[in-house]
């Protein structure tokens, strides 16, 4: 993992994780080291009464026009109301995000002492999340990545060993608070992404009086390529090839006339230096005459 060195002299511009404030104190003397981290989850914890000028509640402040949009939904989209309430909010990287969470996928568990004690799914796909007791217990932001869960109610009467973001007591909006000497709860959260991959539409013909020629060796008569002259001063071979007769008649008495036909078995794709870029496999050959022709539909994925 690399590692940065921002001064205060303005040679290095400052961490956007880091505020102002914090940049300018003499805890940090004249020059820091900053080391990124490449966690794909952060988990941000506020309560009522903390204070709404930190650089970790300025990114929720973004997502208000985005929560409120939904508020005809339902109410719990209502972002004055979660101003003035203990929420937790969960941050998906969007190197990790793909196109988008996937609706209906969303499942987190509360555990204790291994067995489970509460779970939160958004079973209608509509983006609210509801645990066992089919409560509201927060909701999921499914193109921006990122999951509030509000619920308050304590989930067990039994908190012994519960030690998390200033709680005594098992709470959704505590999910993923729990500290390091935690030995009784355990949680786990499980989505998945929706990953499109783009893919191009290529359409290759196959006209009449084209490609029934094959350099297969198999595709001339054995013997056809006998030498007319082999000498010191000269090597010669025969102007005439014949081409191995493959059709049959449709009849049991007779033999047809001969016709050329070649087998197609696969594509090769070339880009426009000529370079073989790919290459599609039919999956049963196709018999070409010189009065057939096909057009071959094909997807690459750029």
């Amino acid at each position: 993992m690399s590692k940065y060195i921002f001064t205060k002299n303005g040679s290095l511009e400052r961490p956007k994780n880091i505020s102002k404030e914090v940049f300018n104190s003499s805890s940090f003397g004249t020059e820091f080291t900053y080391e990124p981290t490449n966690n794909p989850i952060t988990f941000y914890f506020f309560t009522a009464s903390s204070a709404r000028q930190t650089e970790e509640f300025k990114k929720f402040r973004s997502l208000k026009n985005t929560i409120n949009k939904k508020n005809a939904l339902d109410e719990i989209f209502d972002y004055n109301n979660l101003t003035e309430t203990d929420f937790t909010l969960i941050s998906i990287s969007s190197l990790n995000l793909g196109n988008g969470i996937k609706k209906g996928t969303v499942a987190l568990n509360y555990y204790y002492t291994g067995s489970l004690l509460n779970s939160a799914t958004d079973v209608q796909e509509n983006g609210i999340l509801y645990d066992s007791n089919d409560t509201k217990v927060g909701f999921v932001l499914y193109n921006e990545g990122f999951i509030c869960l509000t619920g308050s109610v304590a989930l067990s009467a039994n908190s012994t060993g519960f030690t998390g973001y200033g709680g005594t007591q098992p709470k959704w909006f505590l999910f993923g608070a729990l500290s390091a000497s935690n030995n009784y709860f355990h949680c786990d959260m499980n989505y998945q992404i929706n990953n499109s991959i783009p893919t191009k539409t290529i359409f290759i013909s196959a006209d009449k009086n084209k490609l029934n020629h094959s350099n297969n060796s198999t595709h001339v008569t054995s013997g056809s390529y006998s030498l007319i002259a082999n000498t010191s001063s000269s090597f010669k071979e025969n102007t005439f090839v014949e081409i191995k007769k493959t059709n049959k008649s449709p009849f049991i008495s007779g033999s047809a006339e001969f016709e050329k036909q070649t087998f197609i078995t696969k594509i090769g794709v070339y880009d426009e230096e000529k370079k073989l870029i790919g290459i599609a496999s039919l999956a049963n050959p196709i018999r070409k005459t010189e009065n057939r022709e096909f057009l071959f539909k094909l997807k690459l994925d750029i």
